[in-house]
């Protein structure tokens, strides 16, 4: 008796499914279409503006703080590769501005950026903070960076 009464709970088997129906074609989308279409030019791809647009004559004192260490920085090149032809590592990863491993303190003076979109936020920017390895001087600068290291000059 008890096992007449499990099988009466067992469920009951689905009944078969129809066979599935064929589908329509589907028709072709519109990329995919024979018509040709007007072959639009890709944009050019750049890391940064190009650098006859910033003169390359113009240069930059730079003091690192709390060492008090001094490099210049030419307009063309980011404060990273500047301190890195003086003698001074910057810490640095990806050098394009998306890790954030450089950021760092602007404490004076103003700069521009190599990126459109460098890894900080409108509020980080206006506390001053900057990422060196993407960031130009465009004009003298105080930078605070106690993760700065001396290196043989480059």
């Amino acid at each position: 008796m008890f096992l007449r009464a499990r099988r009466d709970r067992l469920p009951m088997p689905c009944p078969p499914h129809p066979p599935p129906h064929p589908l329509p074609p589907l028709p072709n989308p519109p990329h995919l279409s024979p018509t040709p279409s007007p072959r639009v030019p890709p944009l050019p791809l750049m890391s940064h503006p190009p650098t006859d647009s910033f003169p390359a004559d113009e240069t930059f004192a730079v003091r690192v703080e709390p060492m008090d260490w001094h490099f210049d920085a030419r307009s063309d090149e980011s404060l990273f590769e500047a301190a890195r032809r003086a003698g001074i590592r910057l810490p640095t990863s990806c050098r394009n501005g998306t890790c954030r491993a450089c950021i760092s303190v602007l404490v004076e003076g103003s700069i521009r950026y190599r990126v459109e979109w460098p890894g900080l936020s409108s509020s980080e920017k206006e506390e001053g903070y900057l990422l060196p390895c993407v960031a130009v001087a465009q004009s003298p600068l105080v930078i605070d960076v106690p993760e700065a290291e001396r290196i043989e000059p480059r």
